[in-house]
């Protein structure tokens, strides 16, 4: 009788204990900081590279946000066939490079890693990971617990041990305790973004078009030269090492910045010949020139490659890979089935830049779209017969300033919801300007003129925010989205 209830309320224990952890576990994920963004979400991504099945990546990416943003793994599949995943991160250090890759050994065999160098150099004041604190967690939350990560973990603690404490590796709730207060249903419901991991690790989120210049470096025209930040050097050599050891070809890059200079490149040539690993600066003139790429057109404001100069490098490395490489150019419906979602970000990419009411309205003709268009009641009875016409033609009737397009071309009202329930949207015409909230949040662009806001629902999110002349049908304004 006594060892029934001994028996009974160890059993007890146990039920209690395995609640207990699966609850905390729940309260973890729910709590760790999803940073979700249009085809940038770390949880997505990772999740999606776990999915993927074993030995069918031959080539991985590894560096900083310049790295993500660089090099398109559906693009290099769609024009060689070249099976790929890019895991860069945001200031993605040396660290943190090596642990992932030693991560993706465990079920993967890549041919070749490409890895950007942009972290070689001090980055981040004097951090010995040279990065932020909140970019070496977007790197390591969703990492899978094993000796991987707890190597890592345990690496990262002794690094900088106020910041990535240990404790707070285990327990993310610790680091993300006040986060409840600005919880949102991404949050709860996170199993929904895993659709941005389509993208491979690409983000395609960088879709403005700079317009600044670059000066491209000329070799031999300084002497300048700049020392690797101390700390990040042992990482170097080991991913080096880890590369030799697994017979992986390893190739450095360095994409195309502003910020890039004569000193890095002299450093990172003598050392890319010292240890006799390719090298491609792609701030270097004749390499520049070769790619095709043009600073103004191809780069983001903030220094990062667009979508269409993530083409342009990619398509330049691919051919390297395939011709001196010799990767092999495979058929696998892992990226057969991801075509669609990378077509469709760059028809995204491409609404941004059109300037004319007659142009843009065609290529809102899309099921995915919800669209929301409004306009000041007293801006419609002035506006110019011919813009009338062309709002007309596709069946913008803005007589009372606003039309609301949702799932299936269904017409709204002033308020409702979409995507299953689960956006509210309210638009508010009034005389001389228009309101456009989504969860109650304004997205109008400007005051004046037809403002346009499109949510994909293949996406998630908001893919457009502009503003259109009454009187000339030229774009007035966009909100930049990212």
């Amino acid at each position: 009788m006594k060892i029934a209830n001994i028996l009974k309320k160890v059993l007890s224990c146990i039920v209690f204990l395995c609640l207990l952890a699966g609850i905390l576990s729940y309260v973890n994920v729910v709590l760790t900081a999803k940073q979700t963004a249009r085809q940038l979400t770390p949880m997505a991504v990772y999740h999606d590279f776990y999915s993927m099945e074993e030995n069918t990546v031959d080539v991985i990416f590894l560096g900083s946000s310049h790295t993500y943003s660089g090099f398109s793994p559906q693009y290099l599949y769609d024009s060689f066939g070249i099976r790929s995943y890019n895991l860069g991160s945001s200031q993605q250090d040396l660290t943190l490079s090596y642990y992932w890759l030693k991560e993706a050994l465990q079920t993967q065999s890549p041919k070749a890693v490409v890895l950007d160098t942009c972290t070689f150099f001090q980055w981040f004041n004097d951090n010995n990971t040279n990065a932020q604190e909140g970019f070496v967690r977007k790197a390591m939350d969703f990492m899978r617990w094993g000796p991987n990560k707890l190597e890592a973990v345990w690496t990262l603690s002794r690094l900088e041990p106020e910041e990535l404490s240990l404790e707070s590796f285990f327990l993310p709730n610790i680091r993300y305790h006040n986060r409840w207060k600005e919880l949102t249903r991404e949050d709860v419901e996170y199993k929904e973004t895993f659709v941005t991991g389509q993208s491979k690790g690409y983000s395609g989120m960088y879709v403005e078009k700079g317009g600044r210049t670059l000066d491209p470096i000329v070799p031999g025209e300084s002497e300048d030269t700049q020392d690797f930040y101390g700390p990040q050097v042992p990482y170097i050599h080991k991913l080096i090492d880890l590369c030799r050891e697994e017979g992986i070809a390893l190739i450095l890059v360095r994409t195309p910045y502003d910020f890039s200079t004569a000193g890095q490149y002299n450093a990172l040539t003598a050392f890319a010949r010292e240890e006799q690993l390719p090298f491609y600066d792609f701030n270097e003139k004749s390499l520049y020139e070769a790619t095709g790429f043009d600073f103004g057109q191809d780069i983001d404001d903030n220094n990062h490659c667009n979508v269409w100069g993530a083409q342009k490098l990619t398509a330049f490395v691919g051919k390297i890979l395939q011709e001196e490489y010799g990767i092999p150019s495979v058929r696998d419906d892992q990226y057969e089935a991801t075509r669609t979602y990378y077509q469709e970000s760059l028809e995204d990419a491409e609404l941004r830049h059109i300037d004319a009411l007659s142009d843009f309205l065609p290529r809102l003709e899309r099921d995915r779209f919800v669209i929301l268009a409004a306009a000041g009641k007293k801006e419609i009875e002035e506006a110019a017969p011919e813009i009338l016409q062309v709002l007309d033609q596709y069946g913008y009737d803005l007589s009372d300033g606003f039309e609301v397009r949702l799932e299936g071309g269904d017409q709204g009202d002033l308020t409702g919801r979409f995507w299953e329930e689960r956006i509210s949207y309210q638009i508010s015409p009034e005389a001389w300007e228009a309101s456009i909230l989504l969860d109650g949040e304004e997205k109008r662009a400007l005051e004046d003129g037809v403002n346009f806001v499109v949510y994909d629902l293949h996406h998630q999110s908001v893919v457009e925010r502009a503003a259109f002349s009454l009187t000339d049908g030229s774009a007035l304004e966009r909100i930049r989205l990212y």
